[in-house]
């Protein structure tokens, strides 16, 4: 019983040091904990030391940190009393993709994995079945 207490606070312990330095997403995490194992057992600092000086400078880890400090600086532009930021609108396609086309003019049309990944929310409940046939679901 205690060696189950002693591995979640560990646990606990890590996740809050991850929460603490910005890395909020699951797979980041995951990403920012494999590199600090990889890391020489000998000289392997700390993961709050290490999250504090050596992790930003790692470029895998870099987009990880690049997104945390862009959400600190949102976070932290009210609180300095300047006037909050407009809320984004989600920005439309200059163009809707591409329909699918029956080849030479005939017989069924084919959805592509491409066609169904580009294609809006609307087109995709409208097609689902034929996208699902023609995909071999």
């Amino acid at each position: 019983m205690q060696a189950t207490l002693a591995t979640e606070r560990q646990d606990w312990q890590t996740k809050a040091t991850l929460y603490g330095n910005g890395v909020n997403d699951a797979e980041a995490q995951a990403l920012v904990l494999f590199r600090h194992s990889q890391l020489p057992e000998a000289d392997r600092p700390s993961l709050s030391d290490w999250l504090a000086n050596g992790a930003k400078e790692d470029k895998f880890l870099a987009p990880v940190f690049r997104g945390s400090q862009q959400g600190q600086q949102a976070s932290s532009s009210p609180a300095q009393g300047s006037a909050a930021p407009a809320p984004q609108t989600p920005q439309k396609a200059p163009h809707s993709p591409p329909k699918p086309v029956a080849e030479n003019g005939g017989g069924p049309a084919k959805w592509t994995p491409e066609m169904v990944q580009n294609a809006d929310i609307k087109d995709k409940r409208a097609n689902l079945a034929s996208m699902l046939r023609d995909l071999g679901y």
